[in-house]
């Protein structure tokens, strides 16, 4: 889409300069073909431009094809320096330079999406569109997902199937998928989803399940053992008020009868 664009503004700026150079000196601009007679390059605009775009991009200098002039005539001298230099400049070294970048960075773009398209098509499945890590880690595996699980070419085959077969002779699937491919709408092939991935999304909700009720168990145990020692803690505290108790009545019933003496 840059490329056109640039080529456009490249040719539009050669065949400006070729309008500019004829008006001027139109004679100035000829093949050296010593011995013989140098060969006009500038007979009308049209040859003018292809001159300038044949010379001037494939030599890089478009003064290969214009006279020399001497410092004896300024006037010239300096219109032939001007248009040499600012056509090396503009030409040259900016416009060329960028629809070669244009160019690379396309490869590059191209290659990348290469790239791209290869590692999807390597690692993600066709069918459901599952990517290769989830099938190892969660599955029985890419490739034994990819070649038996969803296998692309049985698809194929039931699509041609059910086209062959006689639509009065269909069962109960059959008519259910004709029926959605003659609508196109492609809801019945599983997309993001996997009966293996879903066998073991069941084997880990059942565990996550058995490892809340141990949760649930631990904590009701933990529960009634708080109970049980908060329970045990007022017996003894109530043991202990007894005991403190029976030793001050006896305390008291000594000092009553004498045998202990208080200071």
């Amino acid at each position: 889409n840059e490329l056109i664009p640039s080529l456009m503004h490249l040719r539009t700026h050669a065949y400006m300069r070729s309008c500019a150079h004829r008006a001027a000196s139109q004679d100035s601009i000829v093949l050296d073909n010593y011995p013989d007679e140098n060969i006009p390059m500038c007979t009308n605009l049209a040859v003018c431009l292809v001159s300038a775009i044949n010379e001037g991009l494939r030599g890089s200098d478009i003064g290969t094809i214009m006279d020399p002039v001497g410092a004896d005539e300024p006037l010239r001298f300096f219109f032939n320096f001007l248009f040499q230099f600012t056509f090396w400049i503009s030409v040259i070294t900016i416009l060329l330079n960028v629809i070669f970048g244009i160019i690379i960075d396309t490869f590059g773009e191209l290659r990348a999406d290469h790239a791209f398209k290869k590692n999807h098509m390597e690692n993600t499945c066709f069918i459901c569109g599952i990517d290769r890590f989830t099938l190892d880690t969660k599955g029985a595996g890419f490739d034994r997902h990819i070649k038996e699980d969803h296998y692309m070419w049985s698809y194929l085959f039931l699509c041609v199937y059910l086209e062959e077969k006689d639509h009065t002779m269909y069962n109960g699937w059959e008519q259910y998928v004709a029926a959605k491919i003659e609508a196109e709408d492609m809801s019945f092939i599983p997309r993001n989803t996997a009966i293996v991935l879903r066998e073991m999304q069941d084997r880990e909700e059942a565990e996550n399940r058995n490892v809340s009720n141990r949760v649930v168990t631990m904590a009701e145990d933990l529960r009634r053992l708080s109970a049980t020692v908060v329970q045990n803690s007022k017996r003894a505290e109530q043991l202990l008020q007894g005991v403190v108790e029976a030793l001050e009545s006896q305390t008291s019933a000594l000092e009553t009868t004498g045998v202990l003496e208080i200071d």
